[in-house]
This record gives structure tokens, sequence and C-alpha cells, in this order.
């Protein structure tokens, strides 16, 4: 039986963060689907097969340590690397303390499954409609970054101005239908992010206006 404690002791013995573990298995995960077009089949999210049969609920899980290709793949982990093991390392303390390693695998996973809620309502009954990635965890990562470091420079621009017009434009994306992409997992993802360690500490919202003022 999987057990959280179990990683975590292996992620202290090899002196790893947890970032880095969770973009080894992704990879290792997705290079095994990537020539097994029966395995993708059986950890890719799909609403409609999740609706008909609830033992598939996994699929709101497993689909987010696939990938389509290797350049899916490594954007993903390149910004999961980026993003992650600050987040893991210098933001997540300030909110859980000597929890935050359990805290931030426990985020992680449920960040997957969240992301893809609105999908799943959206498309259950398209039986067509396949999603994989991690980007729905990914943007929950980075997004949480924003909120305890608004002004970190992201592609040339402060973090919140990046993610007000990354949201903008997912936005308008996922109204148009615009590439193969599940815009909608990547908004939902990011407001995951965002309120999840306002839950726990709502000072951060004061901290946040006062870091973009100031």
């Amino acid at each position: 039986m999987f057990n959280f404690n179990n990683v975590i002791l292996l992620i202290k013995f090899k002196k790893m963060t947890i970032t880095l573990f969770i973009i080894i298995a992704t990879c290792v995960i997705s290079f095994l689907c990537f020539n097994n077009e029966d395995s993708k089949m059986k950890l890719i999210f799909h609403p409609y097969t999740i609706k008909r049969f609830p033992n598939q609920w996994m699929r709101f899980i497993s689909g987010g340590f696939i990938h389509a290709d290797y350049m899916h793949l490594g954007f993903n982990m390149f910004a999961l690397y980026s993003f992650g093991n600050i987040l893991e390392t210098q933001f997540f303390p300030m909110v859980f303390g000597d929890f935050y390693k359990m805290s931030y695998i426990l985020f992680y996973i449920s960040a997957i499954a969240v992301a893809d809620i609105y999908t799943f309502f959206k498309h259950q009954n398209n039986q067509n409609y396949y999603s994989l990635g991690a980007s729905g965890a990914v943007s929950a990562v980075i997004y949480a970054c924003i909120l305890f470091a608004p002004n970190l420079n992201i592609m040339g621009m402060p973090g919140w101005l990046y993610g007000f017009l990354y949201l903008a434009f997912s936005s308008y994306a996922s109204k148009k239908n615009i590439g193969n992409i599940a815009h909608d997992a990547h908004i939902w993802g990011a407001i995951y992010g965002l309120l999840l360690p306002l839950i726990f500490k709502p000072t951060l919202y004061i901290d946040f206006l006062n870091k973009i003022i100031h």
C-alpha cells in the first residue's frame, strides 16, 4: 500500500526534494507510456469513462503523470523544477511549518485532480475527449509562488502581471477552443494554487498586496 511517510523517508535518505522526486516519477511513467498505448489509455483522464465507471476515479490523478510527447513533458517538468523547489523549500514552510513536505505532496496531487473537476463536468458526456499532462498542477505551483512572491520575475515581468495576463489569455483561449490544450485545467489549477495557501494563512493576501504596492 502507498504510504506518504515512506516517500518522505526515501526523499530524506536520498537528500532529494519532493519536487525532484515528482519530476523523476512523472518522467518514468511518461516514458513508459510513450510507446505503450494500452498503458496510456488506462491512465489518461477520460471524463466519459469516469462518469460511467466510478472505480476509474484515479484517472483524475494518473492523467497528470503521463504526457503526449517529449516536448510536452519537458516543458511541464522544466516549469515544475523552476518553481516547485522554491515553493517547497522556501514558501510552504512559512505556512505549514514542520509539515511542509507532507503538505506539498498533498497540494501537488490534489492540484492535478482539482484542475480537472470543471473539465470533468464539461466533457462527461463527450466520449472523444481525453486529457493528459501535469499542466494543471504546474499552474497551481506557479500561482502559489506568485501569491508568496508577486514580484518574482517571470518571462521578464512581475509575477502578478504575468499571472493576470496568462489567466486572461487562458480564459479567452478556452472560450475560442484555441489549440489542443486543456486551458480550463490551467485556469482552475491557477485558482487552486492561489486559494489553498490563503485558507491556511489568510494574511498572505495582505502581504501580497503590500508587496505589489511597495
